[in-house]
C-alpha cells in the first residue's frame, strides 16, 4: 500500500514540484471488516516514510488520536467510520494551522457543543451523517443551495459553477432520489441554531424524486409529496427563488422516459411552477436526450445503486 502512496507523491511532484503534500493516517474505526493491526501498522510505516524522506514538501498530519471517538459511534459517527459534524469540527481545527491565517472553520459560527447541537432529523447512516453537517453550517443571504439525491451529492457544484456561494445539500450514497429523504435534509439544514443561521439563501435548486417517479408510486402521490417539499422550502426560506429541475432521462428505457418521467416533468413545468413568481422550472431533461433515451455520451448507464458492502 505504501508503494501506491509513494507513486502518488512522485507523480504530483513531477507535475507540480512546489506543491506541499499533507498525508493523513487511516482513522480509527470499528466496522467489522477492517483489521485494526493492519491499519495501525500502515500508519506507522507511513509516518516513518515521511520522517525519513527529507522532503520539506511532505508533511504527516497526525489526526488519529484526535478522532479516536469515530470507532465509538454515537455523536461522532453513525457507522463507526464516517465523521459526523462534531468530528469534522475536530478535523478542521487539526488542519487549520497548515492552511494559513486567513482560513477559519464554519463550525465556529454555531453556538454550543456540536455533539448536542447537530441534528439528523430522522435520517440514519450516511444520510444522517451529512445531515449533521448541514444542520450546523451557516446560511447567508448570498447562498445558492442545491438539494437532492446522490447525483447532486457527488458533484462539486461550487467549482463547476465557479461560485463559492453555491452550497451542496445532496444526500449520501445509495439514495436514488426519494422526496422523503430530501425533505428530511431540508429539515436538518434549518434545524440547529447559532450565529450563522440568521440568513435566507437567495436561491434554492431542487433535483429529487427520481426513485419516486421511476418506481410504482402513484403519480398523484409523488406530486403531492413534491408540492409539500416545495412548500416547506418556501416556509423556511420565504424570499428565496426556487428552481425545480426536471428528472433526467433513463438509459435504454424509452417507455419510462416518454411515460412517467415526461408526465412528471410536464407537471413540474405546467402546474407546480405555473403562475408562481418564486418557482421556476429548469429543463434538465431535454439536453440529455438522444431520441427517447438518455444520451450515453453524456450520462452513464443508469442502474439501481447496490448497497455498499461493509
Amino acid at each position: 500500500m505504501l508503494s501506491y502512496v509513494k507513486s502518488m507523491v512522485n507523480r504530483i511532484h513531477r507535475r507540480s514540484p512546489s506543491t506541499h503534500i499533507y498525508l493523513y493516517p487511516i482513522l480509527n474505526n470499528n466496522t467489522g471488516n477492517r483489521v485494526r493491526a493492519t491499519w495501525l501498522h500502515y500508519n506507522e510505516i507511513l509516518k516513518d516514510y515521511i520522517n525519513t524522506s527529507n522532503d520539506a514538501l511532505l508533511t504527516f498530519v497526525d489526526i488519529y488520536d484526535a478522532l479516536q471517538n469515530l470507532a465509538n459511534g454515537g455523536a461522532w459517527s453513525n457507522d463507526n467510520l464516517h465523521p459526523n459534524a462534531a468530528a469534522y469540527k475536530i478535523w478542521c481545527h487539526a488542519i487549520l494551522p497548515y492552511l494559513g491565517e486567513n482560513v477559519t472553520s464554519v463550525y465556529d459560527d454555531v453556538n454550543g457543543d456540536l455533539t448536542t447541537v447537530q441534528r439528523q432529523d430522522g435520517l440514519t447512516s450516511m444520510h444522517g451523517g451529512r445531515a449533521t453537517m448541514f444542520s450546523v453550517m451557516p446560511i447567508s443571504d448570498d447562498d445558492i443551495m442545491i438539494f437532492g439525491d446522490a447525483e447532486i451529492k457527488t458533484a462539486e457544484w461550487w467549482e463547476l459553477l465557479g461560485n463559492p456561494n453555491v452550497k451542496n445539500r445532496g444526500t449520501g450514497w445509495n439514495n436514488s432520489g426519494d422526496i422523503a429523504t430530501t425533505s428530511k435534509e431540508v429539515d436538518a439544514t434549518w434545524a440547529a441554531t447559532g450565529a450563522g443561521k440568521s440568513g435566507c439563501p437567495r436561491a434554492i435548486f431542487v433535483y429529487t424524486g427520481t426513485s419516486d417517479v421511476t418506481g410504482s408510486t402513484a403519480m398523484a402521490t409523488v406530486q403531492s409529496n413534491y408540492t409539500a417539499l416545495i412548500n416547506k422550502l418556501k416556509a423556511k426560506a420565504p424570499t428565496a427563488k426556487i428552481y425545480v429541475m426536471a428528472i433526467h432521462p433513463r438509459y435504454n428505457n424509452a417507455s419510462l422516459n416518454t411515460g412517467r418521467i415526461t408526465t412528471f416533468n410536464n407537471w413540474l413545468n405546467n402546474t407546480l411552477a405555473a403562475g408562481d413568481a418564486n418557482v421556476k422550472f429548469v429543463d434538465t431533461y431535454t439536453p440529455l436526450l438522444n431520441g427517447d433515451n438518455a444520451d450515453g455520451n453524456q450520462l452513464r448507464q443508469q442502474q439501481p445503486i447496490p448497497p455498499r458492502k461493509r
